[in-house]
């Protein structure tokens, strides 16, 4: 039986060639018309450079742009914790650098990921972003659109495993920040399959979401950012939600401010950023991270820069780069310890500690319903929560018989890592080789300045590097 175009069954036979196999069809080559959708009315003044800076300038020339945003993320409604949509407000922003950044938001189903970047998608333009699904994953081979300097937004990292193409395309973006992808495709007039190659050039962020932990080996190529999932939080979504329902919540605020210093930051602005204190950073980092963290300090040195571009107009400059003060590293770490925590300590999140912390150590016997009471979290929340730690075993499940309540006792030791990025100000003393001293001398101050602050700093055009020598 054949199937009509309306997708119901025919009594009539199929006319034309032997159709293949599903799986050879799928191979099959097909021409697909890309129609390029009409261009959107662009805001007024988007091509005007100075009409951009006009509207952009109440974020523009902010002295903190980041609490700026978290204060703009609560009016628009948006009740969970402001750490990771900040962080993804600076991973969008980051699509402008050479390395952008690559997050993944890990938590419990329902536990607001997605929220979470929706609060910083609406304050960054629409173009900015390109968004596909595990449905959908060759849309993003075949699409005319151009990524450079745009991030993808992958929706639901949890089908990778059943979806070798999504899989694959993901990766190629966490690995080189741009897409290469080989697909395979009938060759009309010899009727062989050949192998043609599909390049998006970037460089191009990705972000993803994901209910636990990225496989290998995107695990170790996307930072992890936990999304709170606490009692707390979801009292405060409840009440916000019903403050909207009871008309209490004021209108939300004009977002155009945000979205033309988002244009100006593409259009006008300066790009080019350089972290002084990059090589002091490093030899700070503590010893007990594993060997992954070479991928992930790269993120953190993003991030700082992507901060410093952030605040450009209030950042001094040398030889026409932004140069990064301590508050841009601050803000980053901020942002990023818990990722960086969750790296280190084995897919080890504080939420997990905790709940593994709760058995106590000669505890038997403990089921989930009762461990959940002491959370105050539900069964299943409790349950879900003890996957990991089951897999991993510093959690014990004594009882055999499938259905039944579990038996609960503590397993091996948790990790014991040390997984503080350092302080900011231990960084800033132990570049200036003294505890900092308001007003000294800063990043942009003359080589006489550095001198007397007991280092010296020089610029090498060729090699384009910042050198910084006691």
């Amino acid at each position: 039986m054949s199937r009509s175009r309306s997708g119901h069954q025919s009594g009539k036979r199929a006319r034309g060639p032997h159709r293949a196999p599903a799986g050879d069809r799928n191979r099959r080559s097909v021409r697909v018309e890309h129609r390029r959708p009409a261009p959107a009315k662009r805001p007024t003044g988007e091509g005007d450079p100075a009409a951009i800076e006009d509207a952009a300038r109440p974020v523009l020339e902010a002295p903190d742009v980041l609490a700026c945003v978290g204060e703009a993320m609560r009016a628009n409604g948006y009740a969970g914790d402001l750490v990771p949509a900040q962080l993804a407000y600076v991973a969008l922003t980051s699509r402008l650098l050479p390395r952008p950044m690559n997050l993944a938001f890990v938590a419990e189903a329902a536990a607001g990921k997605n929220a979470t970047i929706d609060a910083a998608r609406a304050l960054v333009p629409p173009e900015a972003v390109y968004v596909f699904t595990a449905g959908s994953p060759r849309a993003l081979l075949y699409t005319d659109e151009e990524f450079q300097h745009r991030v993808v937004l992958f929706t639901d990292a949890d089908g990778l495993p059943h979806n070798p193409a999504a899989a694959a395309a993901v990766r190629s973006l966490a690995e080189g920040h741009a897409l290469h992808y080989a697909v395979t495709r009938l060759d009309r007039q010899t009727g062989q399959f050949k192998t043609q190659t599909v390049t998006k050039p970037g460089p191009t962020g990705l972000l993803t979401t994901s209910t636990r932990p990225l496989p290998p080996p995107l695990n170790t190529r996307l930072l992890q950012v936990a999304v709170a999932a606490d009692t707390e939080a979801t009292g405060a979504v409840l009440l916000r939600q019903g403050q909207e329902a009871a008309g209490e919540t004021p209108p939300p605020p004009d977002q155009q401010p945000f979205l033309a210093f988002q244009r100006w930051l593409t259009h006008v602005g300066d790009r080019r950023a350089i972290v002084p204190f990059g090589a002091t950073l490093a030899a700070a980092m503590p010893s007990t991270f594993n060997v992954r963290t070479r991928r992930d300090f790269t993120q953190l040195l993003s991030a700082v820069q992507t901060i410093a571009l952030l605040h450009q107009r209030q950042r001094d400059r040398r030889h026409g780069a932004i140069l990064a003060t301590f508050e841009d590293y601050r803000w980053a770490r901020e942002l990023l310890e818990l990722s960086f925590y969750f790296a280190a300590a084995e897919e080890l999140t504080p939420a997990l500690r905790q709940i593994v912390e709760e058995i106590g150590p000669e505890e038997q016997n403990l089921n989930e319903t009762d461990l959940g009471k002491r959370l105050k979290l539900p069964r299943q929340a409790a349950w879900a929560r003890l996957q990991t730690p089951l897999k991993k075993g510093w959690v014990m499940n004594e009882e055999a018989v499938r259905g039944r309540p579990a038996r609960l006792r503590r397993g091996r030791p948790l990790p014991e890592v040390q997984t503080a990025l350092p302080a900011a100000e231990a960084v800033e003393e132990r570049f200036w080789g003294h505890p900092p001293i308001p007003g000294r001398a800063t990043f942009g101050s003359s080589p006489r300045a550095w001198r007397q602050s007991g280092r010296t700093a020089s610029w090498r055009p060729k090699r384009r590097r910042w050198s910084s020598g006691t």
